[in-house]
């Protein structure tokens, strides 16, 4: 998948701001993608760390806007934005280690994480949003 593919129907929630919050995460995924660990770890670890802020920034968010519209299954919504934050820690550890396979490893389990959250959890409690405000 790359980042023009997450503005594409099946990943659109219809709210503009998640939408486009969940497209600069693929825009960033896409950046890891191309930028393998082997050619620069330290600019690996530094977009690591950018998606790690991002994602702080845009669960909050997203929570934020749920949680207005009482969204009913919004501790479930949190938990799996808790799994991701820890999927994200343990990346960060491995870059340490310097795992050579890394960036594939990071961008395919991140952006299968993405999609299946977006298209699944999102999209489900965005609707209530929606439906409710």
């Amino acid at each position: 998948m790359n980042s023009e593919t997450a503005a594409g129907h099946p990943l659109h929630t219809g709210i503009g701001v998640i939408d486009s919050q969940h497209q600069t995460f693929f825009t960033i995924l896409e950046r890891i993608r191309k930028k393998p660990l082997e050619d620069n770890s330290s600019h690996l670890s530094s977009l690591l760390e950018k998606i790690h802020l991002y994602t702080l920034y845009h669960f909050e968010s997203e929570e934020r806007i749920m949680e207005e519209a009482g969204v009913p299954n919004l501790d479930e919504h949190k938990k799996n934005h808790q799994d991701f934050g820890e999927k994200l820690e343990e990346f960060k550890l491995k870059c340490i280690a310097e795992d050579e396979d890394l960036a594939q490893e990071m961008t395919d389990a991140l952006e299968n994480w993405l999609v299946n959250h977006i298209q699944n959890t999102d999209k489900r409690d965005l609707e209530y949003v929606k439906n409710n405000s």
